[in-house]
């Protein structure tokens, strides 16, 4: 039975995935959309309403709704949230029945946590944080406004507020990334990282071969 009422700001892919996945995965039901003014068109997000935000964080109609914040760019889904909670909103988080977490995570608010993901015990994971298939050591601590995906961390690791981790990238134990931080996809860090840093690693080289070269040469 559905107990409680979500708005979803956005309206992207992602926000079309976050509302499949609260819709059939959790108790909430989903009223609509909200979008900024400079970025609304009028136009329902399949059959429901899509709302202008600017006006919502003046109506009382809508406080009895959490709200969910489904932008993969930190820094607007930073202002987005600081707004609504300055306007009195609560947040919904999304914690996937597929992932594989234990009880004692400590949780901020608009928090999303995908089925891919696995997180070990004694792991703090604050506000407006978006996981996506990562691997999650103990003793993490993940910080405010940051996006990881399909990362590795090993024990007692430090996230920095507003930092992207990129897909397959690789964190030894210990490790403390700064604050504003960009780490490329396939990045290893095995060191501290200073605070606005960009880390990358050298894109794939296409070979001079061609794929009959390689089939009747390499592969028989």
């Amino acid at each position: 039975m559905k107990n409680e009422k979500l708005l979803i700001y956005g309206n992207g892919h992602f926000a079309e995935y976050v509302a499949y996945v609260f819709e059939n995965d959790t108790k909430y039901e989903l009223m609509g959309f909200c979008i900024e003014k400079d970025f609304y068109s009028g136009k329902t997000n399949d059959g429901r309403p899509v709302y202008i935000f600017e006006e919502i964080l003046k109506e009382t109609t809508f406080k009895d709704y959490k709200l969910f914040i489904a932008v993969g760019n930190n820094l607007i889904r930073k202002k987005i949230f600081e707004k609504a909670k300055f306007a009195g909103y609560s947040f919904a988080n999304y914690i996937s029945s597929k992932a594989n977490y234990w009880p004692n995570i400590k949780l901020g608010q608009n928090i999303f946590i995908d089925e891919g993901c696995t997180i070990q015990p004694f792991v703090t994971i604050l506000n407006n944080n978006i996981l996506f298939a990562s691997n999650i050591a103990h003793h993490t601590l993940i910080n405010s406004h940051s996006l990881i995906s399909v990362c590795t961390t090993g024990g007692n690791v430090t996230i920095g507020e507003e930092s992207f981790i990129g897909m397959n990238t690789t964190i030894k134990q210990n490790v403390i990334i700064g604050r504003r931080n960009v780490i490329g996809m396939g990045c290893i860090i095995e060191s501290n990282t200073p605070n606005d840093a960009v880390y990358s690693q050298k894109g794939t080289v296409k070979r001079d071969l061609s794929y009959s070269q390689v089939t009747s040469h390499f592969l028989k």
